[in-house]
């Protein structure tokens, strides 16, 4: 994928490229650094689009941060259709393979994905994880590997690294060092995550295609948080009992299905209110609130202020 990117951009260079492929248009934002290139892929369909696959170059490790949307990815000799769901990162080394993607519905989209070359990941991980001395290893044998975040939600830092990724200094030099700083504490906070599995309590033994179908029943919730479905008609969809779909839910997530789907709407909700003249009504009634009090005061207990104070 990086190939001809690679021979276009001089070092230290920035690129934005717009395009439209049907019905699927965006930015394409690059930035290469001497170890490194960010890609920042922003994107919006109005209708299904159809998958499309890359080439994963050698010689690099890529960590990827899905920050709208869901995507479902197959990884050529590592998984088959794995759903990489909002809020989630991900680590990947599969050299000399396809990678196939698929938006997974209809909407916004934006997955900023860091390339580093081996010496600097291994360098990284000798020098400070030797609690993962186990990736370095498969690093350095150059054997494929995957590991994705327990968690599942950014941690508020990588949010606002993510949201803020492109506030940079203009003067050459200094915009040399922010994006290497960022490189690496991007690095620092995907790994700290690593290190720290979410508690269960539950006692529930989560195998592989349980987490998968979780992830698909996120990335359905992530459609239709307006008007969720039922947990029976959740659970139904995404192939799972009732319980598991409850108790996996919380220990892949950290929370609840209803309260993932709540955080989900007053998401949106936030980001109306900051980019749209609607008024505070609309957006409730949008959302799928039948009274704007009840929205208000789930606003309030989310993010510590009125909807009417955001906007002030």
């Amino acid at each position: 994928m990086y190939h001809e990117l690679l021979q276009q951009l001089k070092t230290f260079e920035y690129k934005k490229i717009e395009g439209q492929i049907g019905a699927r248009s965006g930015v394409l934002q690059i930035y290469k650094g001497t170890d490194f290139i960010i890609s920042d892929a922003a994107m919006t369909t109005v209708a299904a689009t159809p998958s499309w696959k890359h080439y994963n170059s050698p010689g690099w490790a890529e960590f990827t941060f899905v920050v709208k949307g869901n995507i479902l990815q197959t990884q050529v000799g590592l998984f088959e259709k794995r759903v990489l769901a909002q809020g989630s990162h991900s680590f990947l080394f599969n050299p000399d393979t396809l990678e196939e993607n698929q938006l997974m519905g209809k909407g916004e989209y934006r997955i900023i994905s860091i390339l580093m070359p081996i010496d600097k990941a291994l360098f990284l991980f000798h020098e400070y994880l030797p609690e993962f001395s186990h990736v370095a290893t498969q690093l350095a044998a150059g054997k494929a590997l995957f590991h994705q975040s327990p968690d599942h939600r950014f941690a508020d830092r990588i949010a606002h690294i993510l949201n803020h990724l492109w506030e940079s200094p203009k003067q050459a030099r200094l915009q040399k060092l922010y994006f290497e700083s960022v490189v690496n504490e991007l690095f620092c906070l995907q790994w700290e995550s690593m290190l720290h599995t979410p508690k269960d309590h539950s006692g529930l033994k989560l195998r592989n295609s349980d987490i998968e179908k979780l992830h698909y029943a996120a990335g359905i919730l992530a459609r239709s948080y307006q008007e969720p479905p039922s947990l029976e008609q959740l659970a139904n969809e995404a192939q799972l009992n009732e319980y598991k779909l409850k108790a996996g839910f919380k220990q892949l997530y950290g929370t609840s299905v209803l309260n993932y789907a709540l955080n989900l709407r007053l998401e949106q909700a936030q980001k109306l209110i900051k980019e749209t003249e609607k008024t505070i009504s609309e957006i409730a009634y949008e959302l799928g609130y039948t009274h704007s009090q009840h929205f208000q005061r789930a606003f309030k207990k989310k993010f510590g202020i009125t909807p009417n104070s955001l906007r002030k």
